[in-house]
């Protein structure tokens, strides 16, 4: 990966941590996803190849995302938040 890709690559992923960051207060508060559901969305072995950085960061939507527990959501109130945002 060049310098350049890299740093695309890089505020790609920031990006889409603010976008996560702004729209917290909107998502679930605990996954809706079940036991299993994330192991049935992943591979059953590792690629033999390098996957593309695109299909790569699509996963974090479509299954990273789902299964995320929204400890900075206003809402979350089980613990106190270790962070200031």
């Amino acid at each position: 990966m060049s310098v350049e890709d890299f740093r695309r690559r890089a505020h790609q992923v920031v990006d889409w941590v603010a976008d996560y960051m702004g729209e917290v207060e909107n998502l679930p508060i605990v996954s809706k996803v079940k036991p299993g559901d994330i192991m049935a969305l992943l591979a059953d072995h590792a690629p033999e190849s390098a996957e593309p950085f695109d299909e790569l960061f699509a996963d974090l939507d479509r299954v990273v995302k789902p299964g995320l527990t929204g400890w900075q959501h206003p809402g979350w109130f089980a613990f106190f938040p270790g962070n200031i945002s």
